[in-house]
Protein backbone atom coordinates (compact mmCIF):
# COMPACT_ATOMS: atom_id res chain seq x y z
CA UNK A 1 0.00 0.00 0.00
CA UNK A 2 2.76 2.17 1.06
CA UNK A 3 4.87 1.83 -2.73
CA UNK A 4 1.07 2.76 -4.28
CA UNK A 5 1.08 5.74 -2.32
CA UNK A 6 4.41 6.58 -2.86
CA UNK A 7 3.53 6.27 -7.02
CA UNK A 8 0.79 8.58 -6.69
CA UNK A 9 3.24 11.46 -5.08
CA UNK A 10 5.58 10.72 -7.32
CA UNK A 11 3.26 10.94 -10.30
CA UNK A 12 0.33 13.01 -8.62
CA UNK A 13 -0.44 15.52 -11.54
CA UNK A 14 -0.50 11.87 -14.14
CA UNK A 15 -2.56 10.35 -11.63
CA UNK A 16 -4.95 13.23 -11.40
CA UNK A 17 -5.44 14.03 -15.15
CA UNK A 18 -6.10 10.39 -15.83
CA UNK A 19 -8.67 10.11 -12.90
CA UNK A 20 -10.36 12.86 -14.72
CA UNK A 21 -10.22 11.21 -17.72
CA UNK A 22 -12.16 7.55 -16.19
CA UNK A 23 -14.47 9.42 -14.58
CA UNK A 24 -15.17 11.68 -18.19
CA UNK A 25 -15.86 8.23 -19.82
CA UNK A 26 -17.69 6.37 -17.13
CA UNK A 27 -20.33 9.36 -17.04
CA UNK A 28 -20.10 9.84 -21.22
CA UNK A 29 -19.64 6.64 -22.44
CA UNK A 30 -23.80 6.35 -22.77
CA UNK A 31 -23.83 9.39 -25.06
CA UNK A 32 -21.86 7.91 -28.40
CA UNK A 33 -24.37 6.03 -30.95
CA UNK A 34 -23.37 3.26 -32.56
CA UNK A 35 -21.27 3.18 -36.07
CA UNK A 36 -21.45 1.84 -39.34
CA UNK A 37 -19.31 -0.88 -38.66
CA UNK A 38 -20.03 -2.17 -35.32
CA UNK A 39 -22.59 -4.82 -36.00
CA UNK A 40 -20.08 -6.28 -38.45
CA UNK A 41 -17.38 -6.13 -36.32
CA UNK A 42 -19.13 -8.06 -33.57
CA UNK A 43 -20.32 -10.19 -36.49
CA UNK A 44 -16.83 -10.88 -36.81
CA UNK A 45 -15.65 -11.97 -33.20
CA UNK A 46 -18.49 -14.22 -33.02
CA UNK A 47 -17.32 -15.70 -36.10
CA UNK A 48 -13.70 -16.41 -35.11
CA UNK A 49 -14.81 -17.99 -31.34
CA UNK A 50 -16.85 -20.37 -33.15
CA UNK A 51 -13.58 -20.93 -35.07
CA UNK A 52 -11.41 -21.38 -32.55
CA UNK A 53 -13.99 -22.42 -29.70
CA UNK A 54 -16.40 -24.94 -31.45
CA UNK A 55 -14.16 -25.70 -34.71
CA UNK A 56 -16.98 -24.29 -36.99
CA UNK A 57 -14.84 -24.40 -40.23
CA UNK A 58 -17.99 -22.08 -42.21
CA UNK A 59 -15.46 -19.57 -40.98
CA UNK A 60 -13.60 -20.38 -44.21
CA UNK A 61 -16.36 -18.48 -46.00
CA UNK A 62 -16.77 -16.07 -43.71
CA UNK A 63 -16.44 -12.62 -46.08
CA UNK A 64 -14.33 -10.81 -43.55
CA UNK A 65 -11.87 -13.60 -42.16
CA UNK A 66 -8.99 -11.28 -43.41
CA UNK A 67 -9.87 -8.60 -40.74
CA UNK A 68 -8.55 -9.07 -37.58
CA UNK A 69 -10.51 -10.49 -34.88
CA UNK A 70 -8.61 -10.99 -31.64
CA UNK A 71 -9.76 -7.87 -30.02
CA UNK A 72 -13.32 -8.39 -31.49
CA UNK A 73 -13.21 -12.24 -29.72
CA UNK A 74 -12.50 -10.49 -26.63
CA UNK A 75 -15.29 -8.26 -26.22
CA UNK A 76 -17.27 -11.12 -27.46
CA UNK A 77 -15.85 -13.35 -24.89
CA UNK A 78 -16.64 -10.88 -22.67
CA UNK A 79 -20.31 -10.41 -23.98
CA UNK A 80 -21.03 -14.10 -23.28
CA UNK A 81 -19.35 -13.87 -19.53
CA UNK A 82 -21.49 -11.10 -18.20
CA UNK A 83 -24.38 -12.64 -19.82
CA UNK A 84 -25.28 -9.30 -21.61
CA UNK A 85 -28.40 -9.61 -23.14
CA UNK A 86 -30.05 -6.58 -24.02
CA UNK A 87 -28.67 -4.96 -27.41
CA UNK A 88 -28.71 -1.21 -25.58
CA UNK A 89 -26.38 -3.09 -23.02
CA UNK A 90 -24.15 -5.09 -24.87
CA UNK A 91 -23.18 -2.22 -27.46
CA UNK A 92 -23.21 0.03 -24.35
CA UNK A 93 -20.62 -2.69 -22.60
CA UNK A 94 -18.68 -2.74 -25.82
CA UNK A 95 -18.08 1.41 -26.02
CA UNK A 96 -17.15 0.97 -22.21
CA UNK A 97 -14.08 -1.83 -22.72
CA UNK A 98 -12.83 -0.25 -25.77
CA UNK A 99 -12.77 3.02 -24.37
CA UNK A 100 -10.71 1.79 -21.03
CA UNK A 101 -8.13 0.07 -23.52
CA UNK A 102 -7.63 3.15 -24.65
CA UNK A 103 -7.08 4.93 -21.13
CA UNK A 104 -4.35 2.03 -20.19
CA UNK A 105 -2.12 2.56 -23.15
CA UNK A 106 -2.08 6.20 -22.04
CA UNK A 107 -0.44 4.97 -19.10
CA UNK A 108 1.94 3.48 -21.92
CA UNK A 109 2.07 6.29 -23.29
CA UNK A 110 2.76 9.20 -20.12
CA UNK A 111 5.54 6.53 -18.99
CA UNK A 112 6.88 7.01 -22.54
CA UNK A 113 7.07 10.60 -22.44
CA UNK A 114 8.43 11.08 -18.88
CA UNK A 115 11.61 8.38 -20.14
CA UNK A 116 12.11 10.23 -23.25
CA UNK A 117 11.90 14.45 -22.06
CA UNK A 118 12.40 13.68 -18.12
CA UNK A 119 9.93 16.22 -17.65
CA UNK A 120 6.48 15.33 -15.65
CA UNK A 121 4.64 18.54 -16.87
CA UNK A 122 5.80 17.89 -20.10
CA UNK A 123 4.91 13.90 -20.12
CA UNK A 124 1.49 15.07 -18.98
CA UNK A 125 0.72 17.27 -21.28
CA UNK A 126 1.91 15.30 -24.26
CA UNK A 127 -0.13 12.46 -23.09
CA UNK A 128 -2.93 15.02 -23.17
CA UNK A 129 -2.05 15.48 -26.72
CA UNK A 130 -2.35 11.65 -26.94
CA UNK A 131 -5.87 11.43 -25.43
CA UNK A 132 -7.94 14.59 -26.31
CA UNK A 133 -7.72 14.78 -30.38
CA UNK A 134 -11.43 15.64 -30.99
CA UNK A 135 -11.67 12.74 -33.27
CA UNK A 136 -9.55 9.83 -31.99
CA UNK A 137 -10.93 10.59 -28.39
CA UNK A 138 -14.47 9.74 -29.97
CA UNK A 139 -13.66 7.12 -31.96
CA UNK A 140 -12.08 5.50 -28.43
CA UNK A 141 -15.31 4.26 -27.72
CA UNK A 142 -17.44 3.21 -31.08
CA UNK A 143 -14.55 2.29 -33.32
CA UNK A 144 -12.82 -1.00 -32.07
CA UNK A 145 -10.50 -1.95 -34.41
CA UNK A 146 -8.47 1.74 -35.80
CA UNK A 147 -8.52 2.70 -31.67
CA UNK A 148 -7.53 -0.61 -30.75
CA UNK A 149 -4.20 -0.45 -33.11
CA UNK A 150 -3.54 2.92 -31.99
CA UNK A 151 -3.81 2.13 -28.33
CA UNK A 152 -1.03 -0.90 -29.41
CA UNK A 153 1.00 1.25 -31.06
CA UNK A 154 1.56 3.57 -27.75
CA UNK A 155 2.43 0.60 -26.21
CA UNK A 156 4.70 -0.65 -28.99
CA UNK A 157 6.76 3.05 -28.96
CA UNK A 158 7.24 2.60 -25.25
CA UNK A 159 8.67 -0.82 -25.40
CA UNK A 160 10.61 0.41 -28.60
CA UNK A 161 11.87 2.70 -26.44
CA UNK A 162 13.42 0.88 -23.98
CA UNK A 163 14.88 -1.82 -26.20
CA UNK A 164 16.78 1.31 -28.05
CA UNK A 165 17.73 2.63 -24.48
CA UNK A 166 18.40 -0.72 -22.58
CA UNK A 167 18.77 -3.68 -24.81
CA UNK A 168 16.77 -5.66 -22.47
CA UNK A 169 15.48 -9.24 -23.69
CA UNK A 170 12.60 -8.68 -21.57
CA UNK A 171 11.41 -5.45 -23.74
CA UNK A 172 12.69 -7.56 -26.71
CA UNK A 173 9.90 -9.96 -25.81
CA UNK A 174 7.30 -7.35 -24.68
CA UNK A 175 7.66 -5.48 -27.78
CA UNK A 176 7.38 -8.66 -30.10
CA UNK A 177 4.38 -9.49 -28.45
CA UNK A 178 2.75 -6.09 -28.11
CA UNK A 179 3.84 -5.89 -32.35
CA UNK A 180 2.32 -9.32 -33.02
CA UNK A 181 -0.86 -8.43 -31.50
CA UNK A 182 -1.11 -5.21 -33.30
CA UNK A 183 -0.80 -6.76 -36.16
CA UNK A 184 -3.59 -9.25 -36.05
CA UNK A 185 -5.81 -6.43 -35.49
CA UNK A 186 -4.28 -4.46 -38.51
CA UNK A 187 -2.49 -5.97 -41.45
CA UNK A 188 -0.43 -2.51 -41.43
CA UNK A 189 1.04 -3.34 -38.59
CA UNK A 190 3.76 -5.31 -40.34
CA UNK A 191 5.39 -1.99 -40.59
CA UNK A 192 6.57 -2.70 -36.60
CA UNK A 193 9.12 -5.49 -37.01
CA UNK A 194 10.29 -3.85 -40.27
CA UNK A 195 11.13 -0.36 -38.39
CA UNK A 196 12.65 -2.14 -35.34
CA UNK A 197 15.02 -4.26 -37.46
CA UNK A 198 16.19 -0.92 -39.03
CA UNK A 199 16.56 1.18 -36.63
CA UNK A 200 17.93 -1.92 -34.25
CA UNK A 201 20.15 -2.78 -37.26
CA UNK A 202 21.18 0.96 -37.47
CA UNK A 203 21.90 1.10 -33.83
CA UNK A 204 23.88 -1.79 -34.19
CA UNK A 205 26.34 0.05 -37.06
CA UNK A 206 26.95 3.20 -35.08
CA UNK A 207 27.51 1.79 -31.98
CA UNK A 208 29.64 -1.06 -33.85
CA UNK A 209 28.22 -3.59 -31.11
CA UNK A 210 26.73 -6.98 -32.48
CA UNK A 211 25.20 -7.56 -28.72
CA UNK A 212 21.29 -6.26 -29.71
CA UNK A 213 21.03 -9.37 -32.49
CA UNK A 214 20.21 -11.89 -29.75
CA UNK A 215 17.11 -9.90 -28.93
CA UNK A 216 16.30 -9.16 -32.53
CA UNK A 217 16.09 -12.99 -32.84
CA UNK A 218 13.60 -12.89 -29.80
CA UNK A 219 12.19 -10.18 -30.93
CA UNK A 220 11.12 -11.75 -34.37
CA UNK A 221 10.16 -14.84 -32.74
CA UNK A 222 7.71 -13.56 -30.26
CA UNK A 223 6.47 -11.12 -32.94
CA UNK A 224 5.96 -14.09 -35.17
CA UNK A 225 4.01 -16.13 -32.63
CA UNK A 226 1.95 -13.86 -31.27
CA UNK A 227 0.92 -12.49 -35.16
CA UNK A 228 0.11 -16.01 -35.72
CA UNK A 229 -1.57 -17.44 -32.60
CA UNK A 230 -4.23 -14.42 -32.52
CA UNK A 231 -5.03 -14.04 -36.39
CA UNK A 232 -6.67 -17.62 -36.74
CA UNK A 233 -6.93 -17.27 -40.02
CA UNK A 234 -3.48 -17.23 -40.98
CA UNK A 235 -3.52 -21.41 -39.26
CA UNK A 236 -4.25 -23.47 -41.83
CA UNK A 237 -1.14 -21.77 -44.33
CA UNK A 238 0.57 -18.89 -42.81
CA UNK A 239 2.52 -17.72 -46.04
CA UNK A 240 0.43 -18.27 -48.45
CA UNK A 241 -3.05 -16.36 -46.57
CA UNK A 242 -0.93 -13.48 -45.11
CA UNK A 243 0.20 -13.22 -48.91
CA UNK A 244 -3.35 -13.01 -50.15
CA UNK A 245 -4.38 -11.11 -47.33
CA UNK A 246 -1.76 -8.29 -47.83
CA UNK A 247 -2.63 -8.54 -51.64
CA UNK A 248 -6.48 -7.89 -50.56
CA UNK A 249 -5.85 -4.80 -48.31
CA UNK A 250 -3.49 -3.12 -50.91
CA UNK A 251 -6.38 -3.30 -53.22
CA UNK A 252 -9.37 -3.49 -50.82
CA UNK A 253 -13.04 -4.77 -51.82
CA UNK A 254 -14.57 -1.17 -51.57
CA UNK A 255 -15.38 0.99 -54.52
CA UNK A 256 -18.33 3.44 -53.18
CA UNK A 257 -17.01 7.31 -53.51
CA UNK A 258 -15.99 9.72 -50.81
CA UNK A 259 -16.61 13.27 -50.31
CA UNK A 260 -13.22 15.35 -50.98
CA UNK A 261 -13.54 19.29 -51.29
CA UNK A 262 -16.81 19.26 -52.60
CA UNK A 263 -16.29 16.21 -55.38
CA UNK A 264 -17.91 12.63 -55.28
CA UNK A 265 -14.58 10.45 -55.77
CA UNK A 266 -14.70 6.92 -55.81
CA UNK A 267 -12.23 5.47 -53.19
CA UNK A 268 -10.13 3.92 -55.66
CA UNK A 269 -9.03 6.73 -57.73
CA UNK A 270 -8.15 9.17 -54.38
CA UNK A 271 -5.53 11.57 -54.84
CA UNK A 272 -2.34 11.29 -52.85
CA UNK A 273 -2.97 14.05 -50.64
CA UNK A 274 -6.31 12.20 -49.78
CA UNK A 275 -4.92 11.17 -46.21
CA UNK A 276 -2.52 14.50 -45.58
CA UNK A 277 -4.89 16.82 -46.32
CA UNK A 278 -7.44 15.20 -43.67
CA UNK A 279 -5.19 14.84 -41.02
CA UNK A 280 -4.34 18.86 -41.28
CA UNK A 281 -7.66 19.65 -41.53
CA UNK A 282 -8.80 17.09 -38.56
CA UNK A 283 -6.74 17.75 -36.20
CA UNK A 284 -6.16 21.67 -33.64
CA UNK A 285 -3.96 23.84 -34.77
CA UNK A 286 -1.63 24.02 -32.21
CA UNK A 287 -0.88 20.65 -31.99
CA UNK A 288 0.08 20.42 -35.82
CA UNK A 289 1.86 23.61 -35.55
CA UNK A 290 4.06 22.64 -32.59
CA UNK A 291 4.73 18.85 -33.59
CA UNK A 292 6.12 20.39 -37.31
CA UNK A 293 8.21 22.88 -34.83
CA UNK A 294 9.49 19.45 -33.35
CA UNK A 295 9.81 17.01 -36.26
CA UNK A 296 12.34 20.28 -37.86
CA UNK A 297 14.43 20.90 -34.67
CA UNK A 298 14.87 17.15 -34.47
CA UNK A 299 16.03 17.20 -38.44
CA UNK A 300 18.50 19.99 -36.86
CA UNK A 301 19.42 18.38 -34.23
CA UNK A 302 20.65 15.02 -36.13
CA UNK A 303 23.83 16.43 -36.81
CA UNK A 304 24.76 17.89 -33.14
CA UNK A 305 25.02 16.01 -29.23
CA UNK A 306 21.87 17.72 -28.27
CA UNK A 307 20.29 14.26 -28.23
CA UNK A 308 21.33 10.89 -27.16
CA UNK A 309 22.07 8.48 -29.62
CA UNK A 310 19.08 6.18 -28.53
CA UNK A 311 16.81 9.17 -29.06
CA UNK A 312 17.98 10.02 -31.97
CA UNK A 313 16.71 6.74 -33.00
CA UNK A 314 13.46 6.31 -31.50
CA UNK A 315 12.76 9.97 -32.70
CA UNK A 316 13.54 8.38 -36.03
CA UNK A 317 11.53 5.50 -35.25
CA UNK A 318 8.65 8.02 -34.35
CA UNK A 319 9.04 9.63 -37.45
CA UNK A 320 8.97 7.21 -39.83
CA UNK A 321 5.82 5.53 -38.10
CA UNK A 322 4.74 8.72 -38.85
CA UNK A 323 5.45 9.22 -42.68
CA UNK A 324 6.81 5.64 -43.96
CA UNK A 325 2.66 3.93 -43.78
CA UNK A 326 1.09 7.30 -45.47
CA UNK A 327 3.70 7.27 -48.31
CA UNK A 328 2.68 2.85 -48.50
CA UNK A 329 -0.92 3.87 -48.96
CA UNK A 330 -0.01 6.70 -51.37
CA UNK A 331 2.77 4.54 -53.58
CA UNK A 332 0.55 1.60 -54.11
CA UNK A 333 -2.75 3.47 -54.49
CA UNK A 334 -4.20 1.61 -51.64
CA UNK A 335 -8.29 2.32 -50.77
CA UNK A 336 -8.75 4.45 -47.93
CA UNK A 337 -11.82 6.32 -46.45
CA UNK A 338 -13.88 7.65 -43.57
CA UNK A 339 -11.20 10.53 -43.21
CA UNK A 340 -7.36 9.17 -42.50
CA UNK A 341 -9.14 6.24 -39.68
CA UNK A 342 -7.08 3.76 -41.15
CA UNK A 343 -3.62 5.38 -40.32
CA UNK A 344 -4.70 6.59 -36.83
CA UNK A 345 -2.30 4.48 -35.57
CA UNK A 346 0.59 6.50 -36.71
CA UNK A 347 -0.87 9.38 -34.66
CA UNK A 348 1.47 8.80 -31.45
CA UNK A 349 4.79 8.77 -33.97
CA UNK A 350 3.39 12.77 -34.50
CA UNK A 351 2.74 13.41 -30.70
CA UNK A 352 6.37 12.59 -29.37
CA UNK A 353 7.20 15.40 -31.71
CA UNK A 354 4.59 17.67 -29.85
CA UNK A 355 6.53 16.68 -26.40
CA UNK A 356 10.15 16.89 -28.44
CA UNK A 357 9.43 20.63 -29.01
CA UNK A 358 8.25 21.37 -25.35
CA UNK A 359 11.44 20.09 -24.32
CA UNK A 360 13.76 21.48 -26.81
CA UNK A 361 12.16 25.16 -27.76
CA UNK A 362 13.86 28.14 -25.93
CA UNK A 363 12.98 30.28 -23.57
CA UNK A 364 11.55 27.80 -21.10
CA UNK A 365 8.72 30.62 -21.14
CA UNK A 366 7.91 30.62 -24.25
CA UNK A 367 7.28 26.30 -23.62
CA UNK A 368 5.22 26.84 -20.54
CA UNK A 369 2.58 28.99 -22.71
CA UNK A 370 2.85 26.65 -25.72
CA UNK A 371 1.97 23.39 -23.32
CA UNK A 372 -0.96 25.96 -21.63
CA UNK A 373 -2.24 26.95 -25.07
CA UNK A 374 -2.44 22.81 -26.57
CA UNK A 375 -3.73 22.20 -23.01
CA UNK A 376 -6.73 24.88 -23.49
CA UNK A 377 -7.79 24.03 -26.97
CA UNK A 378 -8.20 20.85 -26.39
CA UNK A 379 -10.31 20.72 -23.50
CA UNK A 380 -12.60 24.29 -25.33
CA UNK A 381 -13.11 22.02 -28.33
CA UNK A 382 -14.05 18.54 -26.39
CA UNK A 383 -16.64 20.79 -24.19
CA UNK A 384 -17.61 22.83 -27.09
CA UNK A 385 -18.26 19.87 -29.42
CA UNK A 386 -19.72 17.12 -26.80
CA UNK A 387 -20.45 14.36 -27.80
CA UNK A 388 -19.80 15.20 -31.73
CA UNK A 389 -16.49 15.67 -31.68
CA UNK A 390 -15.98 13.28 -34.22
CA UNK A 391 -16.95 15.80 -37.11
CA UNK A 392 -14.32 18.12 -35.62
CA UNK A 393 -12.65 20.33 -38.84
CA UNK A 394 -9.85 23.20 -37.67
CA UNK A 395 -9.94 26.99 -38.56
CA UNK A 396 -8.39 25.65 -42.20
CA UNK A 397 -11.77 24.73 -42.63
CA UNK A 398 -14.83 27.35 -43.55
CA UNK A 399 -17.73 26.74 -41.18
CA UNK A 400 -20.75 27.94 -43.36
CA UNK A 401 -24.22 26.76 -42.88
CA UNK A 402 -24.09 23.38 -44.36
CA UNK A 403 -20.39 23.95 -45.65
CA UNK A 404 -18.83 20.68 -44.31
CA UNK A 405 -21.94 18.04 -44.95
CA UNK A 406 -21.44 19.43 -48.68
CA UNK A 407 -17.98 19.20 -48.96
CA UNK A 408 -16.67 16.60 -46.66
CA UNK A 409 -17.78 13.03 -45.08
CA UNK A 410 -19.34 14.58 -41.84
CA UNK A 411 -21.28 11.78 -39.64
CA UNK A 412 -20.38 9.11 -41.88
CA UNK A 413 -20.75 6.70 -39.73
CA UNK A 414 -24.02 7.46 -38.80
CA UNK A 415 -22.94 7.65 -35.03
CA UNK A 416 -25.12 10.01 -34.24
CA UNK A 417 -28.35 8.55 -35.54
CA UNK A 418 -29.43 7.14 -32.37
CA UNK A 419 -29.73 10.85 -31.62
CA UNK A 420 -32.29 11.49 -34.09
CA UNK A 421 -34.25 8.03 -33.57
CA UNK A 422 -34.66 10.07 -29.77
CA UNK A 423 -35.67 12.65 -31.19
CA UNK A 424 -38.56 11.41 -33.58
CA UNK A 425 -40.03 9.39 -30.64
CA UNK A 426 -40.03 12.46 -28.73
CA UNK A 427 -41.59 14.00 -31.63
CA UNK A 428 -44.26 11.33 -32.55
CA UNK A 429 -46.07 9.78 -29.53
CA UNK A 430 -48.08 7.14 -31.91
CA UNK A 431 -47.72 3.60 -30.38
CA UNK A 432 -45.99 2.52 -34.14
CA UNK A 433 -43.75 4.80 -36.11
CA UNK A 434 -42.30 4.10 -39.47
CA UNK A 435 -39.29 5.07 -40.59
CA UNK A 436 -37.34 4.64 -43.90
CA UNK A 437 -33.81 5.44 -44.27
CA UNK A 438 -30.99 5.50 -46.65
CA UNK A 439 -27.70 4.84 -44.44
CA UNK A 440 -27.73 3.42 -40.85
CA UNK A 441 -30.35 4.09 -39.03
CA UNK A 442 -30.90 -0.07 -37.99
CA UNK A 443 -27.63 -0.34 -35.86
CA UNK A 444 -28.96 2.74 -33.97
CA UNK A 445 -31.98 1.15 -33.12
CA UNK A 446 -30.20 -1.53 -31.68
CA UNK A 447 -29.39 1.41 -28.71
CA UNK A 448 -33.25 1.83 -27.59
CA UNK A 449 -34.91 0.55 -24.69
CA UNK A 450 -36.58 -2.30 -25.57
CA UNK A 451 -39.59 -0.18 -25.54
CA UNK A 452 -38.49 1.96 -27.75
CA UNK A 453 -37.47 -0.20 -30.48
CA UNK A 454 -41.14 -1.39 -30.30
CA UNK A 455 -42.11 1.71 -31.31
CA UNK A 456 -40.31 1.84 -34.13
CA UNK A 457 -40.20 0.00 -37.45
CA UNK A 458 -37.89 0.58 -40.32
CA UNK A 459 -39.74 -0.20 -43.94
CA UNK A 460 -38.98 0.24 -47.17
CA UNK A 461 -40.16 3.33 -49.44
CA UNK A 462 -43.01 0.54 -51.57
CA UNK A 463 -44.20 0.49 -47.88
CA UNK A 464 -45.21 3.96 -47.93
CA UNK A 465 -43.22 5.33 -43.97
CA UNK A 466 -43.75 8.48 -42.63
CA UNK A 467 -40.64 9.66 -42.13
CA UNK A 468 -37.28 9.59 -43.16
CA UNK A 469 -33.57 9.76 -41.71
CA UNK A 470 -30.65 10.44 -43.15
CA UNK A 471 -27.15 11.51 -42.14
CA UNK A 472 -26.45 12.30 -45.98
CA UNK A 473 -23.53 10.01 -46.29
CA UNK A 474 -23.18 9.48 -50.91
CA UNK A 475 -25.93 12.47 -50.45
CA UNK A 476 -24.50 15.90 -49.73
CA UNK A 477 -27.13 17.63 -51.82
CA UNK A 478 -29.86 16.84 -49.03
CA UNK A 479 -33.22 15.61 -49.83
CA UNK A 480 -35.88 18.76 -51.12
CA UNK A 481 -38.43 16.32 -52.38
CA UNK A 482 -39.27 15.96 -48.61
CA UNK A 483 -40.56 17.95 -45.23
CA UNK A 484 -37.93 19.04 -43.14
CA UNK A 485 -38.96 18.57 -39.52
CA UNK A 486 -35.60 18.56 -37.98
CA UNK A 487 -32.15 18.92 -38.30
CA UNK A 488 -29.16 18.19 -35.94
CA UNK A 489 -26.42 21.06 -36.21
CA UNK A 490 -22.67 21.23 -35.75
CA UNK A 491 -20.41 24.14 -36.87
CA UNK A 492 -23.38 24.87 -38.68
CA UNK A 493 -23.84 21.45 -40.52
CA UNK A 494 -26.42 18.94 -40.20
CA UNK A 495 -24.96 16.05 -38.70
CA UNK A 496 -28.57 14.08 -39.33
CA UNK A 497 -31.86 15.25 -40.46
CA UNK A 498 -35.71 13.62 -40.05
CA UNK A 499 -37.86 14.50 -42.89
CA UNK A 500 -41.76 13.44 -43.15
CA UNK A 501 -42.56 11.92 -46.06
CA UNK A 502 -45.22 13.74 -48.03
CA UNK A 503 -48.28 11.33 -50.19
CA UNK A 504 -50.08 12.37 -52.95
Amino acid sequence: MQNIFNTFKAHYLFALVWLVLLISGLLTYTQYGISYDECAQREIGYAFNNYVFRNDTTFYHFNDRDHGGIFEMALVGIEKNTQTRETRNIFLQRHLISHLFFLVSLIFGYLLFLNLFKNKTIAVVTMLALALHPRLYTHSFFNTKDMPFMALSIVALYFCFQVLKNNKLSAYIALGAVCGLASSIRLLGIIFPLLVIVFIGLKMVLEKDLKPIKGVLIFMVFYLLFFYFCFPTLWPHPIKIFLEMYQSFALFRWDASVLLNGEMIKATELPWYYLPEWMAITTPIMLLLVGVIGIVIYLKNCFTKVDALYEKLFLGFSLSLLVLPVLMVIIKHSVVYDDWRHVYFIYPGFVVFIGYTLLRIKPVKFSHVLALLITIELLYTQIRLFPHQYVYFNAFVPKHDEYLRKNFEFDYWGVSNHEAIEQLLKYDHSDTITVQYHSVIFNNWLLLTEDQQKRIRVIDAEQHPTYFITNYRLFPGGFPQYELIYSKKVECSSIHSIFKIPYK
